[in-house]
């Protein structure tokens, strides 16, 4: 059964009353896969660390326990996503462990070399052109900083199929992994679940040192 096109609009952008009951439901179907993305990323106690498309900000409490000397950024273009994201993650804000910010990625709010790790998991479906996206990832990674990209592939016709193509874009893990060379990434490492109708892959990349 295909995802009601009001419902697939509000998982690209929550807002209102339904954002926040979508909110609530993503946050349970995405834990593992964003935990799954942290382990990857494997972030050390002094990293700066990035969450791009933050959403709920369950994530960023996970990375914090890691990145314990460090700072770690949340981002999202929902001005309702932020506001739950900072709720959440109040105390680790005022510790000044944490920051939130309401941005979309292409304009992310960093200043060049300034961040160690990067992770978005379950956005690049909204991302009409995937290169400005990652090239400012990119620009914002220092030499050798890592970033994980966790997302449904088109392998997965079978989840695919359930998710309106006017609001989803599914690529092949082959299309991922050519735009993230493109931007300028080089990929280390590539990990799946792979069940039918259940399947994600995340893909480790690193930014060259020469950078």
């Amino acid at each position: 059964m295909t995802k009601p096109l009001f419902i697939a609009r509000q998982s690209r952008h929550p807002r209102g009353l339904i954002g926040r009951i979508v909110a609530r439901v993503m946050e349970g179907e995405t834990a593992r896969d964003n935990d799954a993305a942290v382990e990857l990323l494997d972030p050390a106690p002094d990293d700066v660390v990035a969450d791009i498309g933050t959403g709920h900000g369950r994530a960023l409490g996970l990375i914090a326990k890691r990145a314990h000397r460090g700072l770690v950024i949340g981002t999202d273009p929902s001005d309702l996503m932020v506001r739950r994201a900072k709720r959440r993650n109040a105390a680790a804000i005022a510790a000044g462990r944490i920051r939130i910010e309401q941005a979309s990625s292409p304009a992310l709010p960093f200043a060049n070399a300034s961040i160690d790790k990067a992770m978005t998991v379950h956005t690049l479906y909204f991302w009409p052109d995937l290169l400005p996206h990652f090239a400012a990832v990119l620009r914002a990674l220092r030499p050798a900083g890592r970033f994980v990209v966790g997302f449904v592939p088109a392998e997965d016709e079978i989840k695919a199929a359930r998710f309106p193509a006017a609001v989803y874009r599914f690529r092949s893990i082959g299309e991922i992994e050519a735009q993230l060379q493109r931007a300028g990434f080089q990929i280390e490492t590539v990990r799946r679940r792979d069940r039918a109708g259940d399947m994600i892959v995340w893909i480790a990349a690193v930014k060259p040192s020469h950078y």
